[in-house]
């Protein structure tokens, strides 16, 4: 396989892109993701009239909004609209169950809001994140049918893998901490629980998550080759647990998930990773000080097996 050429690439993509889009007004909905910040950053390489935005959802993990628009800033990107959809996004998931029907549901709302950014920003075209799709069956893009026709997708990472994309950003001068920024679902924290949504389920989950994301931090050198790691509370199971004062409660279970890349294929797997167990013990026991967490058990379910399946993305469904 011939190495990837970075260079040569953007030389290519820079001139079809201009040549696409011409003098018009791109929209790109960023989420502070290599794959993302690589698109806007090759859309400035090219000279190409973008604005940039970050849709807070509220199924994003603490703080994530400042988070992001203050590492856009850092990576060359000053002026990134924040937009609030919290109240349209929660409104609209809140009677859905399935990971199906959440996946489905926020998608559509989250184009409704694109075509909304697009009409303030007098932008004609919206940027694609789309990379690398396994399979014969390969998606060019997520749009619900009658958003945008063809012509009307900016696609600058189209058919790269993602260790591709990485290369490209440091070519871009993009910053190592959105380089190599670990993978987070476009829909956020909404796949990362069971059943409808409701706010102690949300809150649970968030609180999960940022404790996660500060082990991570703490123990960086540890866990480099770890490619995810995140909790998953399940639907709406309750099972007995006794605390400190001896009295008998009923809490939630949390599923914890880690996951080593292996391949670059259509046969890729994506087996569990355990935990040294001294960083394995830390971690369940800050886990299990949560309110309400009756149980964190370690997920060794491999991505195909027990007719459930993981996604890279960290989507967690029943099939």
């Amino acid at each position: 396989m011939n190495k990837f050429n970075a260079k040569k690439y953007l030389q290519v993509v820079c001139g079809r892109l201009r040549k696409h889009v011409g003098g018009e007004t791109v929209l790109a909905a960023v989420s502070g993701g290599v794959d993302s910040t690589t698109c806007a950053a090759i859309l400035k390489r090219a000279g190409i009239k973008t604005k940039l935005a970050f849709v807070d959802t509220g199924f994003m993990r603490e703080n994530e909004a400042m988070n992001v628009k203050a590492s856009l800033k850092k990576a060359g990107f000053p002026g990134v609209q924040i937009v609030s959809k919290q109240t349209l996004f929660l409104s609209r998931l809140r009677k859905k169950s399935s990971a199906r029907e959440k996946r489905s549901e926020f998608r559509n709302c989250y184009f409704q809001v694109l075509r909304g950014l697009m009409k303030k920003n007098k932008a004609r075209f919206l940027v694609q994140g789309t990379q690398f799709h396994y399979g014969p069956a390969r998606i060019n893009n997520n749009c619900p049918r009658g958003l945008l026709d063809a012509n009307r997708a900016v696609e600058p990472v189209k058919g790269l893998m993602k260790d591709e994309i990485r290369v490209l950003a440091k070519e871009l001068g993009v910053p190592d901490e959105i380089v190599f920024r670990r993978p987070f679902p476009g829909p956020g924290l909404l796949l990362r629980f069971g059943g409808a949504y409701d706010p102690s389920k949300l809150k649970t989950i968030k609180e999960a998550t940022l404790r996660v994301d500060a082990f991570l931090d703490r123990h960086k050198q540890a866990l480099r080759d770890y490619y995810q790691v995140f909790p998953y509370l399940t639907a709406d199971d309750r099972v007995p647990f006794v605390n400190g004062d001896n009295k008998m409660r009923f809490g939630r279970i949390i599923l914890l998930r880690s996951i080593e890349q292996t391949g670059r294929n259509a046969t890729v797997k994506y087996p569990p990773k355990k935990f040294p167990p001294a960083l394995e013990k830390a971690l369940v026991s800050d886990l299990m000080k949560l309110k309400g967490v009756a149980r964190v058990c370690l997920d060794l379910t491999p991505k195909y097996g027990a007719g459930r399946k993981v996604r890279p993305g960290a989507t967690i469904e029943y099939t």
